[in-house]
């Protein structure tokens, strides 16, 4: 009886345990979006960049203008692609108020309907340069199977967006009002409940001479 018992309660931990395993390793969710009366995606709060909320604005401009002069570290975030994966993932998506992935002319400084290619710089040049080269884009093609988060190489710290149908910058800033913590599902508990009952049945069965596979 001991052995059945274990083997059932072995079952129901396993299923709940990967109940919990895959609601921790789901998806993150869609930043929110802030989008103007006219449907034109402006930015999103709350974009999930390595276990950090970060708000962004979509801006025309050069860096120089963007940027405060894209000359001060305290104006950039360090990151790598991250940013420009968040975007595609959690920002650059189809939502029933606007179609943000198949039509990239929705994103604000972008006309052209084809492709949106979007600049997150990292740090400002080097002092005495006029080039950064410490950059990511990602770029947003109509429709989801051609989306790309690339490292940059080299960008012009005066070259200007305005003039460009399918360029703009992100401009990224720690979140205002992140999202609280989610606790530990109940289930959890559960969980660590009937594996400390599993122990309980191992050492029953062990001290009764009872093999319990």
């Amino acid at each position: 009886m001991l052995a059945v018992s274990f083997a059932t309660l072995s079952r129901v931990v396993a299923c709940i345990g990967g109940v919990i395993i895959a609601a921790m390793s789901s998806p993150v969710s869609a930043a929110t979006l802030n989008v103007d009366p006219n449907g034109q995606l402006m930015g999103a709060s709350n974009v999930e960049i390595d276990g950090s909320f970060f708000d962004v604005v979509f801006v025309d401009g050069s860096c120089v203008s963007v940027f405060s002069g894209c000359d001060d570290a305290s104006d950039f975030i360090a990151f790598s692609n991250s940013p420009a994966l968040a975007l595609l993932e959690q920002v650059f998506l189809d939502r029933p108020f606007g179609q943000f992935d198949s039509a990239p002319e929705l994103i604000n400084g972008i006309t052209d309907e084809s492709s949106a290619t979007v600049l997150i710089v990292n740090a400002p040049p080097a002092p005495g340069s006029d080039t950064i080269f410490d950059f990511a884009f990602a770029l947003n093609n109509s429709g989801n199977d051609t989306d790309f988060a690339v490292t940059g190489s080299i960008l012009p710290v005066n070259a200007d967006t305005t003039f460009i149908a399918d360029t703009t910058f992100a401009r990224f800033t720690p979140s205002i009002s992140p999202p609280a913590p989610v606790p530990l599902p109940a289930a959890a508990w559960f969980m660590l409940a009937g594996l400390g009952a599993l122990g309980a049945v191992r050492r029953s069965n062990r001290s009764n001479g009872v093999s319990s596979t």
